[in-house]
């Protein structure tokens, strides 16, 4: 690797591994790369078919169960087998759904809340994420989700342990009662979760954690808005038909697909059985469009999948694409995953490809990875003996950048790193996102 170049926070960069990365080029310019590859297809390549719903979940862990679900389905529509989603898969899609966004809310949310790692210089710690946002200690934290039935055994559970996993969401995610708050959200999104958030903001010492996280995460936005370009692949047999042959015949695709030619997005504001997913007139006055609210969709993923339907929530299926062949799918935590195989003659695995929620949100040319892009190329470098660029460029707020990328949920890290001239560079987005000055720019991780 280039000498010359380091991560932001000044150490040296390791060789790539699986993650996202804003890079700056030797001209000055920035890039957008990810270095995650298609390990499926080698791992899996040869192996008979059942290998695939047993060893992709140790290979994504993060949503082990909702890979071993897409797998068994892709296999079973590969083999020509009547696949039908059962109730036992679809209650082990909502626990597991609803462990992974518990987690994430419980233990990288307080981590989300710092403004991020220092850099070089004594005042490198960022802008405070505002009053209110104060995060409990971590072992409050963790005794509060041993707690929670849902992130207790990974057996089936009985209508007694979701009755009482309905009542520690209550109690610890929303603070009140579950089907007063659904009811307020479905007729008015944005002014439930302004309201509850800012409640949450006033009052950190009587209400629970999520208020006072959606409060920060407010804060931080802003006013920000992306029209939302969602992936509904999953609601049109052709277009799976359509995902299956680019995947059968385009090298890479996987790595970065597109929907018609151009890039889409999914996530828990891509929800099928949710109407506010719908497309509206104006895209940018469409329900999740301005950027906190994809973060509050998440929170509104948890309490629909801890109601009475919360089985039905999430949608499932396979679909044979071809001679041996099968794509099954299923939304989880981060949006729609597909799975994709082509068995031999034999039935063992001749070709296999996993079509993850980070590949879609991020693609090169989508709105997530341009923005970072054209952020970082519209501000000045500084830091250290010569700044370059424009004049009184704001430096990066690293704790906005951290939440505008949550918002997207990527299952890998954001690594940012800037090219060494005469100093180590940060830049920033651009100054209609409301940078504040005086923050650090450093590694971000999610998940």
């Amino acid at each position: 690797m280039d000498p010359a170049r380091a991560d932001v926070t000044g150490a040296p960069v390791s060789p790539p591994d699986a993650a996202l990365w804003l890079r700056q080029q030797p001209g000055g310019g920035w890039q957008w790369a990810s270095t995650r590859q298609e390990w499926a297809g080698r791992l899996l390549h040869g192996r008979a078919a059942d290998d695939a719903p047993r060893l992709l979940p140790a290979l994504y862990a993060l949503c082990g169960g909702a890979h071993r679900l897409a797998a068994r389905h892709a296999v079973a529509a590969a083999r020509g087998e009547a696949a039908s989603a059962t109730g036992a898969d679809a209650q082990a899609l909502q626990v597991d759904t609803l462990r992974e966004h518990l987690r994430r809310l419980w233990l990288d949310g307080p981590r989300l809340l710092q403004a991020g790692p220092a850099g070089p210089g004594p005042s490198a710690a960022g802008p405070a994420a505002g009053p209110g946002t104060t995060a409990p200690g971590s072992g409050e934290m963790a005794m509060m989700l041993a707690r929670c039935p849902y992130l207790g055994s990974d057996a089936a559970l009985d209508d007694a342990a979701h009755a009482e996993g309905r009542r520690w969401v209550e109690q610890h995610v929303f603070g009140t009662d579950l089907d007063e708050w659904l009811a307020a959200w479905r007729i008015d999104p944005a002014t439930v979760a302004q309201r509850w958030s800012t409640y949450g903001q006033a009052t950190a010492s009587l209400v629970p954690w999520p208020a006072r996280w959606l409060a920060a995460v407010r804060q931080r936005l802003g006013a920000l808005v992306q029209a939302p370009q969602p992936l509904r692949a999953a609601a049109d047999p052709q277009a799976l038909m359509n995902l299956a042959a680019l995947l059968r015949s385009q090298p890479g695709f996987a790595l970065a697909p597109t929907m018609g030619g151009a890039p889409a997005e999914t996530g828990c504001w891509t929800r099928l059985a949710d109407p506010l997913a719908w497309p509206t007139a104006s895209a940018r006055a469409h329900p999740y469009a301005p950027l906190w609210m994809r973060h509050a969709a998440r929170l509104a993923d948890i309490a629909h999948l801890s109601g009475p339907f919360g089985a039905r929530w999430l949608a499932q299926g396979a679909l044979a694409t071809g001679e041996r062949e099968g794509l099954g799918w299923c939304e989880m935590a981060r949006g729609l995953l597909v799975h994709w195989v082509r068995l031999g003659e034999r039935g063992v695995i001749a070709d296999y490809h996993v079509l993850a929620p980070t590949e879609w949100n991020f693609h090169p040319q989508g709105a997530a990875a341009r923005w970072l892009v054209e952020a970082a190329a519209a501000h000045a470098l500084a830091g250290g003996e010569a700044p370059a660029g424009p004049a009184n460029a704001a430096l990066l707020d690293v704790a906005q950048v951290r939440t505008f990328v949550a918002a997207y949920d990527p299952c890998v890290e954001l690594r940012i790193e800037a090219m060494h001239t005469q100093a180590a560079a940060r830049r920033a987005p651009p100054d209609d996102w409301a940078v504040q000055p005086g923050a650090s720019a450093a590694e971000t991780r999610h998940a």
